[in-house]
């Protein structure tokens, strides 16, 4: 996987993990909103300067960020951006019950 796909990833799994929205990361990390799309849909290039943004900010390791998981298959898959897309369009709380929904999964072993 290549290492934009790789920080795309991460990042939407870290912002899902504690309820961010791409604007709230985009005001905490003081980055331009496009940028931080550009980020979440792996496409444009990332800094170092603006990852060293996003990880201070969300006080994680760049490693954590750029570094490929176990459950980054889905990544690969076909059509995953625009579901990503569709996912950060929803509500909040619609998202929230879309979260639930996949550690339920997750747990279940899918």
């Amino acid at each position: 996987m290549s290492t934009v796909t790789t920080l795309a990833v991460n990042l939407r799994a870290v912002m899902v993990e504690r309820g961010l929205t791409p604007q709230d990361l985009a005001s905490g990390c003081s980055l331009e909103l496009a940028k931080v799309h550009a980020a979440l849909f792996g496409e444009g290039v990332s800094t170092l300067a603006e990852i060293d943004r996003l990880t201070g900010w969300l006080d994680i390791s760049s490693e954590d960020l750029l570094t490929e998981h176990e459950a980054m298959w889905q990544a690969d898959q076909p059509g995953a951006p625009a579901q990503w897309q569709q996912y950060w369009a929803l509500p909040a709380d619609q998202r929230a019950q879309v979260d639930a929904f996949m550690r339920v999964r997750e747990s279940a072993g899918r």
